[in-house]
């Protein structure tokens, strides 16, 4: 809120904020998109597409947030933008590339997410990965991982890039069939 928005009515500041991102359909996800903004101080545009160099929100035909790219945010904590991320039901894409993350443990809760890019952190645990079932593509480099047992349990993955980790044991990949 701005310093003279307490001089406007309601409706006034509703019609602001729905002018911000007309194009998200849903009231609730447009309202995770402005807590995102606000708690990382940025300005997400709608893309056409989530690459791993983009900041912005992809949508569906129906104007749900199927995608965010957060690159290079300086996140550090997750647990900043968790419950508005939760909002985003329809979210299946997550780049979170060239941040400094450390703790993964609140992404167990989308289970939605098909693919997740979180190259460029300071991850060590993974474990809570393998909450996510549903992931097809999972990028991991450039992080201090250790141990990928858990990535056993992520049977629908067919990409995974892994690269630059301390990683010595891969024998959890032999339960991965479908990777490419």
């Amino acid at each position: 809120m701005g310093l003279f928005d307490i001089f406007k009515s309601k409706e006034t500041l509703e019609k602001e904020r729905l002018e911000k991102h007309p194009e998200i359909a849903l009231p609730n996800e447009r309202q995770a998109i402005e807590q995102i903004e606000k708690e990382l101080n940025i300005s997400l545009e709608k893309l056409g597409e989530i690459r791993w160099n983009f900041v912005g929100y992809k949508l569906n035909t129906a104007g749900q947030i199927t995608g965010i790219g957060l690159y290079k945010c300086e996140i550090k904590d997750l647990n900043r933008i968790i419950s508005a991320l939760r909002e985003l039901k329809n979210l299946t894409t997550l780049n979170l590339h060239s941040n400094q993350i450390v703790d993964i443990s609140p992404l167990a809760e989308l289970k939605n997410l098909t693919t997740l890019d979180l190259i460029g952190n300071q991850i060590v645990d993974i474990s809570a990965l393998a909450e996510l079932k549903n992931l097809t593509e999972l990028s991991l480099g450039g992080n201090k991982i250790v141990d990928i047992s858990a990535l056993k349990e992520l049977k629908s993955l067919t990409e995974l890039y892994l690269g630059d980790n301390k990683i010595s044991d891969i024998s959890a990949l032999k339960e991965l069939k479908s990777l490419t």
